[in-house]
């Protein structure tokens, strides 16, 4: 905490770099109607004779904002 503010680190984003938003102001979009979305699962039985399955899930994501009230520091 930082002057009774809340500071979380993301992983991913460069080191040399800050936002700061209020959560309600965030949110998770994806391209639904993106062509190369793709989800698959694999029975494992036939090729190693266990009960397990395996996922394969491609797709685009990224972090969307309802107003512009966010700050970055570059």
């Amino acid at each position: 905490m930082i002057n009774g503010v809340k500071v979380f680190v993301s992983p991913g984003l460069s080191d040399d770099k800050m936002y700061a938003a209020q959560r309600s102001n965030l949110y998770f979009g994806c391209g639904l109607m993106n062509s190369q979305n793709e989800v698959k699962v694999l029975d494992m039985r036939d090729l190693d004779g266990s009960s397990n399955i395996r996922m394969v899930m491609r797709f685009s994501a990224a972090v969307q904002f309802g107003t512009n009230d966010i700050v970055s520091y570059a």
